[in-house]
């Protein structure tokens, strides 16, 4: 007897410090769980806001690239490109023997520009710096043909003097046409050396610097010298009511708006080599010059004429949304072919303005509405799919009107980032509702139930209504009262023998909570010791089939009379264990479970019915030392048992109730002898 009372406090014990191990694993899992969810949404939100912040310009960057495949859009008819390219440096070198080409040759720029402009070009604007001095004879050659013309637009440049500071460095003055139309040609790129934007650039002494294509198009409406040009720019009014173009509107980021990229049999602005227009065509004979004269002259009279270097070594290649790194062949997009697309703009009127402010305000606090409405008119998981749906349609939508009807677009990026901010908070705030339910579920109910009860309703807070039960509905459960005998002798003793007697009946409680009712098979809730005796409830606060709950209230109190006397022998002291016994009575009955509010504003689950009373009255009832140790229960508990035919209650007596029902919730108890379960 000794060696297996040892043997059982060893598994007690080793019980004890498995479920303080598994407790502590499950409070370390829950915040963990939390504070990893909430890690994930900080770093999710850091990566958007950092995305917030170039996204919208990543997008628009993207549809370009596309756009520019689209055969449809409004492509200047009055651009034509004159590229120096590899073939006319290699013409160059060979037919004139040089060594080097830089710079340019004064007098092949000289040839270049008589040649066209015997065609009666609109506006002849040359892309190349003349910055120096070269021959005498070249260089009066070229000085000539630039002064004789009053088309001609030649490009400056702009050093930047640090801390928003610039300055414009023009050609030589032999180099500048007579009207002075000089125009700076330099692009200013993001950090990511991308050219988007339109440059307005305000010089260091209060000026401002005229961009290269603005004034192409200028001089191409008629604008006479610079001098007009600078007047007409500084009045907004003026340069509205005659040409209709916003200075102040191309100051907030105006994009650069790409229709065409120097791609081989592209669509786009018509080019040709500078060789066709010098070498091939002094060889031509005169009949042959005439049908070549009579072919540029429908090409190139009354158009805008753009000479620019593309060659290898030109060092006037820049990154741009629809350059270098969609079209693996093509090593970036020359200058001439990015002032093209700006002169284009202001040719067809095709700007791509940044979203307004307010619009994109609107627009978003309009989205973020529709998207609240979602989750919280038909649930998350159903909000999730609306919303999916939803932005899916924005992002359609703002791609088609991009991509096919020229520069208009949604700035889709905003709602997209703040859907999924706002619904990842959803997921936080959910789990951190449902993480404070569950610990106060643990407060309440986890003292009683034992684990694999209380797990059950965790999930049923987790993925069910979110109550402690079914709240308001009536269920049939089992209740065990564990009614003590001997309690009423204690007012009789000492107070030092009372308080020894009320320690081992609370180890005594402790023993068969954690031993026999928190058994996974049992599982049973109990309740507070009630003045003598000890309520047992099976079927709360989550139950399976009536009559299994009703087996299991049975089988515990067996456990409980197998146990008892090893348990009170133990802890109870010597001269009061004798005194000490108990009676059992299993009762089913109809409750209500309902909940209560305390002081600090928490639920918390209670039952409302009479079955309650009616247990302990019934062990009021039996209550005597000529039946303690004995099981009874009550008709109803075995009607209920008798549902399932595998089980089986054999009776040793019967105690009759008379017709007071209604009282007792039943008509007769019955002493049980052995309870028995036959498998099929």
């Amino acid at each position: 007897m000794h060696g297996e009372s040892s043997n059982s406090g060893r598994t007690r014990q080793s019980k004890g410090r498995d479920k303080e191990f598994q407790e502590v694993i499950q409070v370390f899992l829950k915040f963990f769980s939390i504070e990893v969810l909430a890690g994930l949404i900080i770093l999710i939100v850091s990566y958007m806001f950092v995305f917030l912040y170039s996204g919208e310009t990543r997008l628009i960057d993207y549809y370009l690239r596309l756009r520019v495949l689209n055969p449809h859009l409004p492509i200047s008819k009055k651009i034509f490109i004159v590229e120096i390219d590899d073939e006319t440096i290699k013409r160059l070198k060979n037919e004139w023997q040089l060594d080097s080409v830089s710079p340019l040759p004064r007098n092949f720029i000289a040839q270049l520009v008589r040649n066209l402009e015997k065609y009666h070009p609109r506006v002849l604007a040359l892309d190349i710096y003349l910055d120096m001095k070269t021959h005498s004879y070249e260089d009066s050659l070229l000085c000539r043909e630039i002064k004789k013309y009053n088309n001609i637009v030649v490009v400056s440049r702009i050093t930047s003097e640090g801390a928003g500071q610039f300055s414009e460095s023009f050609p030589l003055d032999e180099f500048t046409p007579s009207n002075d139309m000089v125009g700076f040609s330099e692009f200013f790129g993001n950090k990511d050396k991308i050219y988007r934007y339109l440059p307005i650039i305000d010089l260091t002494d209060g000026t401002l610097g005229i961009f290269f294509p603005l004034l192409i198009y200028l001089s191409a409406e008629g604008i006479p010298n610079r001098m007009s040009a600078y007047k007409l720019l500084i009045n907004p009014k003026e340069l509205k009511k005659s040409l209709n173009l916003s200075i102040n509107n191309m100051r907030k980021y105006q994009y650069i708006n790409y229709v065409s990229p120097p791609i081989p049999n592209a669509i786009g602005f018509k080019h040709m080599s500078a060789v066709k227009l010098t070498f091939d065509y002094e060889n031509l004979s005169q009949r042959k010059k005439q049908t070549r004269d009579r072919f540029y002259k429908s090409r190139f009279n009354g158009k805008i004429i753009l000479i620019g270097a593309t060659y290898t070594g030109a060092e006037d290649q820049y990154n741009s949304p629809v350059s270098p790194k969609i079209y693996k062949n093509i090593q970036g997009v020359e200058g001439i072919w990015i002032h093209a697309n700006i002169l284009n703009s202001y040719l067809e009127r095709f700007f791509l303005y940044s979203p307004n402010f307010w619009s994109n305000l609107i627009f978003i606090v309009i989205s973020l509405l529709i998207i609240y409405l979602f989750f919280h008119k038909f649930g998350y998981v159903k909000g999730v799919i609306l919303t999916s749906v939803y932005l899916l349609f924005l992002w359609v939508t703002s791609f088609v009107l991009f991509i096919y009807l020229k520069n208009v677009w949604i700035p889709v990026v905003y709602p997209s980032i703040f859907a999924v901010i706002y619904a990842m908070y959803l997921i936080f705030s959910g789990t951190v509702k449902i993480e404070k339910k569950q610990d106060h579920i643990e407060r309440v109910w986890g003292p009683y139930v034992p684990p694999q009860r209380l797990n059950k309703l965790k999930n049923i807070i987790e993925f069910g209504d979110g109550t402690a039960a079914a709240v308001g509905r009536k269920e049939l459960i089992t209740i065990l009262f564990l009614k003590f005998l001997g309690i009423e002798k204690l007012f009789n003793l000492e107070e030092e023998t009372v308080k020894k007697i009320l320690v081992g009946i609370n180890r005594v409680i402790g023993s068969i909570q954690d031993d026999i009712i928190f058994l996974e098979r049992n599982q049973g809730a109990t309740d507070r010791f009630l003045g003598d005796g000890l309520l047992i409830y099976f079927g709360i606060p989550v139950g399976e089939e009536n009559s299994n709950e009703a087996k299991r209230a049975i089988q515990t109190a067996e456990y409980i009379k197998q146990n008892f006397n090893f348990i009170a022998e133990k802890y109870m002291p010597k001269n009061f264990s004798e005194e000490f016994g108990f009676v059992m009575v299993v009762h089913s009955g109809e409750v209500i479970v309902s909940e209560i509010e305390n002081k600090f504003g928490d639920k918390e689950p209670t039952i409302v019915g009479t079955s309650i009373e009616q247990v302990r009255m019934l062990a009021h009832l039996v209550a005597s030392k000529e039946k303690m140790g004995t099981i009874w229960a009550s008709e109803t508990t075995l009607s209920v048992i008798s549902e399932n035919p595998n089980l089986k209650v054999e009776i040793e007596d019967r105690f009759d109730l008379g017709l007071h029902k209604e009282i007792y919730g039943t008509n007769k108890l019955y002493l049980v002898k052995k309870f028995s379960e036959t498998m099929n």
